[in-house]
């Protein structure tokens, strides 16, 4: 059996762990990897579920593959003799201190082809292993709408890569008076946002538990995500697996699942020089304001539906195309040796 170190973010609310704590369940589920679980920094919040604690606590002590989820300057710590960094990251080049760690890793993998080509210009041996969402989690429930009112909704922290300059914008210019389109901002945090002055966008400033979040994806007719950068963008996907669909910039990591069948692109103006990444000098797409206006117009005209076929990130395919990159990778490295 395949044994390897595996470490990633133990928190609560990232975008990396929301992916890698699921999978870690999933591969421990199934029982086809041997690994050791640690935490990056060997941080561990509060309120940690006894499973990812049982698993933090059983020490292997394995030294030959080491496979790190996240950030690649933590690459050191993983101990181990062959390292692979899965990562991804929103820009059109990496930040600084990544390029050095991502140059001496074995093995790059990467959720999307975006990433790819971001990592695979300093590191050849970059593969794309997709992102997971839950789909038995983010999943169609019952509940109750207002069909007087069309909602859209969006989800995150709303700093500047996510846009939430031009959708504000967009919004008031398509629908500013209109008391049938709604707007529902929830976010963690707001000193990023613009000023609104519109009755009709609501933001929302609490944690929610993930049912709640469910419950929103079911609750909204679409969800807006006019990112300037993805390394994956996990919002559309988890709305389309809710059953919503979805608008999103056609840059980056969504350009794999764009299909406009489910989750339609918005096109973008041009590359703008990013502000507020650990990238600097690097640029990041500007979406078309008055092409995101048009969709979301279209959207409340058509009310569309998503009929795409979104199984290739399903949480499930992840676990199944890790253990596979796993294994593989083991070969590599160690034959058939046990």
């Amino acid at each position: 059996m395949v044994r390897l170190r595996l470490q990633g973010p133990i928190a609560l609310y990232t975008g990396y762990s929301q992916g890698f704590i699921p999978l870690v369940r999933e591969l421990d589920r199934r029982g086809e990897l041997d690994f050791e679980l640690t935490a990056i920094r060997h941080h561990v919040p509060d309120g940690l579920a006894e499973d990812i604690r049982r698993m933090l606590n059983t020490r292997k002590d394995y030294h030959g593959l080491g496979v790190l989820v996240g950030f690649p300057i933590y690459h050191r710590l993983l101990g181990t003799n062959r390292r692979i960094i899965y990562s991804m990251y929103e820009t059109d080049d990496l930040p600084f201190e990544w390029k050095t760690p991502v140059e001496l890793a074995d093995e790059i993998w990467v959720p999307t082809t975006f990433c790819r080509r971001l990592f695979g210009k300093y590191n050849r041996k970059t593969k794309v292993v997709p992102w997971g969402i839950e789909d038995d989690v983010f999943k169609r429930v019952p509940v109750q709408k207002d069909s007087a009112v069309f909602r859209f909704g969006t989800v995150g922290v709303m700093g500047k890569r996510k846009g939430i300059d031009v959708l504000v914008r967009a919004f008031n210019k398509a629908f500013h008076g209109n008391p049938g389109v709604s707007l529902t901002i929830k976010t963690r945090d707001t000193k990023w946002l613009p000023g609104i002055a519109n009755e009709m966008i609501e933001v929302v400033d609490t944690d929610w538990p993930v049912e709640r979040l469910v419950q929103f994806y079911n609750e909204v007719d679409c969800v807006v995500l006019p990112s300037r950068g993805e390394g994956i963008g996990m919002v559309p996907l988890q709305s389309v697996m809710c059953g919503t669909p979805a608008i999103t910039t056609n840059w980056s990591g969504p350009v794999d699942y764009i299909d406009n069948n489910g989750v339609w692109g918005i096109n973008i103006a041009g590359m703008s020089l990013t502000n507020s990444m650990e990238a600097k000098g690097t640029r990041w797409a500007e979406p078309d304001e008055k092409h995101l206006i048009e969709l979301m117009q279209w959207a409340v005209d058509t009310r569309p539906v998503v009929r795409g076929d979104y199984s290739r990130w399903t949480m499930s395919n992840m676990a199944t195309e890790f253990t596979e990159a796993c294994a593989s990778a083991w070969r590599r490295y160690y034959g058939n040796s046990h």
